[in-house]
């Protein structure tokens, strides 16, 4: 027999995972375009970490984190600006002065989206 709740409950959860699969989309296209960014800018890496890299981790509330190599402060600070802003909040990590630990998970586990790890 037909369930109305069920029913309801169903499009409920449909609905959440279409939201969610369009952030994380949303989230990766703001990836990029903070990579080739960063990249004109003068970064010799750029990685994507942290939970946009593992799907079953990232949820409504994730952020896009990235670290980055290679660029002066000013413009690490000028695309920091831009990021705080983004649809999807970027977490722009600063490979010279972010801990070791975070640097070498960032590396083991992130993406490349611009150079070499």
């Amino acid at each position: 027999p037909w369930n109305m709740t069920e029913s309801w409950e169903r499009e409920r959860v449909r609905r959440a995972q279409a939201a969610l699969d369009l952030r994380r989309a949303t989230a990766w296209r703001e990836a990029r375009e903070f990579a080739a960014e960063l990249a004109a800018a003068g970064a010799t890496t750029v990685v994507e970490f942290g939970s946009l890299v593992q799907d079953d981790r990232f949820t409504s509330r994730s952020d896009v984190d990235m670290l980055v190599f290679g660029v002066t402060p000013q413009a690490y600070w000028t695309a920091y600006g831009r990021a705080i802003r983004a649809e999807v909040p970027v977490d722009l990590v600063y490979a010279p002065t972010c801990r070791p630990v975070v640097r070498a998970s960032a590396c083991r586990t992130g993406v490349v989206l611009h150079g070499r790890p």
